[in-house]
């Protein structure tokens, strides 16, 4: 019987080293279905092959500002600073961030912000850092995840250090990087997700100005294991646009 394949990852660009040219490709699953049934068969699958510039080509700014804040990709050395605003918010963050129930410590952290900043480097993943202005004192951070660059959208996280949180830093934080998508990124739509429960992030979305879309039942677990809701706000070009 033949094979009928499905994609169930995004979309992605790959230089083929053979003959220099660009194509899409489609990660982190594929799967084949057989007699009615899906398996994974691969990591990633190409499907087409393009002349899409690669995102790790594309240049934009590694930081910028809002009114209070400093926002930038990670750097080698920010490790500790990383290491100390989570142990400080821990507690706070073990509902809604499954690796806050991971192991911590200055060295995994240091380990993380230097893959963070690869992920930057290649595009892939622009995690981004959160400063009061003038200082080193990290207080939160955010970035653009789930990248689909052939769009282009992306996601915002978000958390905020306890010390600094219901002081407008988030909703801040996220304006900025919302411009920064839209001005410098060329985004077409940018999302946030949170668990239905997670009520503070929500209102962080709807104060900068994201329209809810829906809510996606049983889409994640909780930390018990328990499946929630996911509240899909958005926002697009055309709406940004007219906020200005």
């Amino acid at each position: 019987m033949s094979a009928v394949y499905r994609t169930l990852a995004r979309v992605g660009v790959e230089r083929n080293p053979l003959d220099g040219r660009y194509r899409r490709l489609v990660w982190p699953y594929s799967a084949e279905c057989v007699e009615g049934k899906f398996s994974e068969v691969s990591e990633r699958v190409l499907y087409a092959e393009g002349t899409m510039r690669p995102p790790s080509l594309k240049d934009f700014p590694e930081s910028f500002e809002t009114e209070r804040l400093l926002i930038r990709c990670p750097m080698p050395g920010d490790g500790a600073k990383d290491y100390a605003a989570i142990v400080e918010s821990v507690e706070e963050l073990k509902p809604w961030m499954p690796w806050a129930r991971q192991e911590l410590s200055v060295e995994v952290q240091e380990e993380n912000i230097r893959r963070a900043r690869v992920a930057f480097l290649n595009r892939s993943d622009l995690r981004l850092l959160l400063f009061l202005k003038g200082t080193e004192t990290l207080v939160g951070s955010s970035g653009l995840h789930r990248i689909d660059w052939s769009v282009p959208k992306f996601e915002i996280g978000y958390w905020i250090r306890t010390g600094f949180t219901m002081q407008g830093y988030a909703t801040e934080a996220v304006r900025g990087i919302v411009a920064f998508a839209f001005e410098a990124l060329s985004a077409q739509r940018v999302e946030i997700r949170c668990a239905s429960e997670n009520r503070p992030s929500a209102r962080v979305a709807e104060r900068a100005g994201f329209r809810l879309e829906g809510e996606l039942r049983s889409a994640e677990v909780d930390a018990q294991g328990n499946p929630r809701n996911v509240l899909v706000f958005s926002m697009i070009r055309e709406e940004y646009e007219a906020s200005r």
